[in-house]
């Protein structure tokens, strides 16, 4: 559907993966998941808002740490 940015999102997930972080004494990494949508010009910013966070929300119930464009 966002082919484009769907790819820069993954990337960028990809990114935080492999990074280790250290904070005291222990390593850790990070996941993320993520809620793609693109607006229309018809849509308000609430409307836009309301629908990647819908996204967000499938996606962290469809595993967590990927990137969820799909209703």
């Amino acid at each position: 559907m966002y082919p484009l940015k769907s790819q820069t999102a993954e990337k960028i997930l990809q990114t935080i993966r492999e990074r280790r972080f250290t904070g005291g004494e222990a390593d850790f990494s990070v996941t993320m998941t993520v809620g793609l949508c693109e607006g229309a010009r018809e849509e308000d910013i609430e409307q836009i808002i309301s629908r990647a966070d819908k996204r967000l929300y499938k996606g962290k119930n469809n595993g967590k740490d990927h990137v969820e464009y799909t209703d």
